[in-house]
């Protein structure tokens, strides 16, 4: 379903225009400093899914769901304490 609830339409609005912003970027472009910070959260949100898949909660969800997307969304989540960090809370 597209961004404008029509099954199969055209995306418009926000979702549009972020996808055609990230289709026509260059690494290059976006400063170094996103770059390192993107570097650092990709880094992090893997370790919280590594860790997060030994969960006895999360072997529950992919024995239940066996959705991979939500399985690792759930692991990515269970031992993430962004919120408890003052420094890194971005949300």
């Amino acid at each position: 379903m597209g961004a404008s609830g029509e099954p199969g339409g055209r995306q418009s609005g926000i979702t549009a225009a972020l996808a055609r912003f990230l289709a026509e970027s260059r690494w290059e472009d976006v400063p170094s400093s996103v770059r390192d910070e993107s570097k650092r959260a990709l880094l992090n949100i893997l370790g919280c899914i590594l860790a997060g898949l030994r969960e006895p909660s999360i072997r529950l969800v992919a024995k239940a769901l066996g959705d991979r997307a939500v399985i690792l969304g759930a692991a990515a989540n269970a031992l993430d304490f962004d919120d408890t960090h003052l420094p890194t809370v971005i949300h």
